[in-house]
């Protein structure tokens, strides 16, 4: 059993012998758990890596591995070419005695790098990816089935070692210099070693981890979404399993393909945007507030989830469309005419324009509507609610309307969100009780996913090359009405997105102009001291509205307002304000820079701040400027400081004669790999949104 030191661990150089003497001395008849219809899984943790060198010449890239890690139960064995890995699964292999009816489950953190490289070194029974080249488990003619812990996490390793709870072990870093070119033959000094037989290591402890949880393998979901997946549909199901009623009524709620058409169009995420007037202005004394846990507070809190299958209604006028907004859920496609901002409400565009067709002579505000004389676009009647908050239009066709009768989510769903709440909230700063409270969190972080899982997608897989079945929608439409397993409805997922969106929009509508940027969860305005009576008023509705559905449910209020260790009750839903920023700099959505408690931060999508804060600061000090007024358009990032890398995969075999760096020469070929370059990253603002934020804030004196 793996120890939980994890500082005695024993590292053998790989050899036949060893890896046999280690199989055949682990009592595999104990560990045998029966799995699903698959069969039995070996129910030990095993976890398997590989370092590879990059190279480019000229325009031809290439890669070779030169190391591999095998930890089994906490020893690790490593090798230096595929012929001595092969080898190690063959004698796994043979001393486990796999079968079809017995395999061994290997974890890869993320199998999609690992799979370019052993693709072509094994004959593979079953692969199952959600997307091209991202394999979540590969099943080869070993019984080995190899699966993606990233899936299952949804952490990098380095947080999945932090998140550890029984065991005391840290991702290494620095410790292997990726600008090295290595090969099979290249000396690894000790300190590499290590790094190297860590990071499988970091693996082995947080699979058994699971096992000492009381989660054998065969028990373990493929992905993070699997277990509130699994629990929620034992909640709902095995609730009304006594008069089957859960398992008839959400058989009521059924798709046919416009409708399922319609729900997919109207589907938006999370609104992330930058107020216009204050784009590329550097900002002090910048409040925050974050909701607290906003998915979930949506899901157990509102009364507008539909209650029975949309169906599909005429409109033939305005009041009618008002009755149908105010009274119902509604699902539609609408055509507006000489659609504008409205006065006052300048500060932020609600319609996406990805979201929109048929659309003419349209002005854009960084991928946000700001004037169209046509567009068409599929909403919720929350959407419609938003829209006619900021824009007004001349006129407006609607193309298809469906309706439903509204209420609450199910009691038992509701419920399940709401015992994951008030665990996470009751486990957070307990000690001895991280593991729990990281089970928890995940759990409740994952409601919404479960939610918004498509119905219909293509299928990936592999055979000796990737490829994409296209699903018959009509065909899985029916699969997922008539299923027996299902305990939820894509639509609500929709609908999950939509309230979430109206709430914050219900804090930019208030800040107006002092309101600087949003991200779907929260918002950051400036001259706070206006604004927290508002927040204030805007809790205790929350407040309200949480126990109104207590009421409703026969809950007790403390479901929706558990106390932590410390005694402080956390209401579900409020939004909780935040130390503000000294500073705060925002060039759009996803692109802002910050200043708390003398600490900076950047958040761009493409740079990792770990990397990039700290070469910005010298660059700075460098140039003898401001850091903020080094964060602004045209900002270049050179290699090695973005902390990105650019991914080519290559398909075809790759043979050539390398040097590494300590001279050695070594013939090297893969059959296809993944070559793997320091990328830059140039902080560009389209021409087009730099032109608006000019004309913005000339035109209209704001600020």
């Amino acid at each position: 059993m793996l120890n939980s030191t994890v500082n005695q661990r024993i590292t053998k150089v790989y050899n036949n012998i060893d890896v046999k003497e280690l199989c055949d001395s682990l009592n595999v008849k104990q560990n045998w758990c029966r799995g699903t219809k698959r069969g039995k899984y070996l129910n030990l943790p095993v976890s398997f890596d590989i370092e590879t060198t990059s190279i480019t010449n000229g325009d031809e890239k290439s890669a070779y591995m030169y190391i591999w890690m095998i930890c089994i139960d906490g020893i690790t064995f490593y090798g230096r070419t595929w012929g001595e890995w092969l080898d190690c699964l063959q004698v796994m292999h043979d001393s486990f005695d796999l079968t079809g009816k017995r395999k061994l489950v290997i974890y890869v953190h993320s199998l999609q790098f690992e799979f370019q490289f052993i693709r072509k070194h094994l004959t593979w029974l079953s692969v199952f990816a959600n997307e091209d080249r991202k394999p979540i488990y590969a099943l080869c003619d070993l019984n080995i089935e190899f699966r993606c812990s990233y899936f299952l996490s949804n952490y990098s390793l380095a947080k999945v070692a932090d998140n550890l709870t029984q065991f005391k072990i840290k991702k290494l870093v620095g410790d292997l210099d990726y600008r090295k070119i290595r090969t099979s033959e290249t000396i690894l000094t000790n300190e590499e070693l290590d790094y190297c037989i860590n990071d499988v290591l970091i693996l082995c402890c947080y699979i058994q981890e699971k096992i000492n949880n009381g989660e054998p393998i065969s028990k373990i979901p493929l992905t993070n979404t699997g277990y509130v997946r699994r629990y929620c549909r034992s909640m709902c199901l095995d609730f009304g399993r006594g008069n089957g009623w859960y398992d008839k009524y959400i058989h009521t709620l059924n798709m046919d393909v416009n409708l399922y058409r319609l729900a997919k169009k109207c589907f938006m995420g999370g609104f992330t945007h930058a107020n216009n007037f204050y784009a590329g202005k550097t900002l002090d004394n910048v409040s925050s507030y974050d909701f607290i846990s906003a998915y979930p507070a949506r899901m157990c809190g509102s009364r507008e989830f539909v209650c029975e299958t949309p169906h599909f209604v005429k409109v033939y006028n305005e009041e009618q469309l008002n009755e149908y907004i105010n009274h119902y859920a509604c699902f539609f496609t609408i055509e507006f005419v000489g659609l504008r901002e409205k006065d006052g409400m300048r500060f932020e565009h609600y319609i996406p324009s990805s979201k929109c067709s048929n659309v003419l002579n349209y002005r854009s505000d960084n991928g946000r509507i700001v004037f169209a004389d046509l567009l068409t676009i599929s909403i919720t009647n929350i959407d419609f609610e938003i829209i006619r908050d900021f824009y007004t239009w001349k006129d407006y066709h609607i193309i298809e309307f469906y309706i439903a009768e509204k209420s609450y989510l199910p009691k038992p769903l509701i419920r399940s969100i709401l015992d994951l709440y008030r665990t996470k909230t009751e486990l957070k700063d307990v000690p001895n009780k991280e593991s729990e409270l990281m089970h928890a969190k995940g759990m409740l972080n994952a409601t919404f996913g479960m939610m918004v899982t498509d119905i219909v997608r293509d299928v990936h897989s592999y055979e000796t090359d990737w490829i994409t079945t296209v699903q018959d929608v009509d065909r899985q439409i029916e699969l997922y009405n008539e299923s027996r397993n299902r305990f939820s409805y894509y639509i609500w997922g929709v609908q999950i997105t939509a309230l979430c969106r109206r709430e914050l929009f219900k804090a930019i509508k208030e800040l107006k102009y002092d309101y600087l940027y949003a991200d779907t969860d929260s918002v950051k305005f400036i001259n706070g001291e206006k604004h927290y009576k508002w927040f204030d008023a805007y809790n205790r509705n929350n407040k309200k509205e949480m126990f109104k559905m207590c009421e409703f449910f026969s809950f007790d209020k403390s479901m929706v307002e558990p106390e932590n260790i410390h005694g402080d009750k956390k209401m579900l839903g409020e939004f909780e304000r935040e130390t503000p920023y000294e500073r705060f700099k925002t060039l759009g959505a996803k692109r802002y820079m910050t200043m708390k408690n003398g600490e900076l931060s950047i958040t761009v999508s493409g740079l990792n701040k770990k990397v990039t804060v700290p070469y910005l600061k010298e660059l700075a000090n460098e140039k003898g400027i401001d850091l903020f007024d080094l964060f602004n358009d045209e900002l270049y990032i050179p290699k090695g400081k973005t902390g990105k890398l650019t991914h080519t995969y290559i398909d075809e075999k790759c043979e050539n004669d390398i040097i590494d760096y300590q001279g050695h020469t070594t013939h090297c070929c893969e059959l296809s790999c993944v070559h793997l370059d320091e990328c830059d990253y140039t902080l560009s603002m389209t021409e087009q949104y730099i032109n608006f934020i000019k004309e913005r804030q000339y035109y209209y004196e704001i600020l």
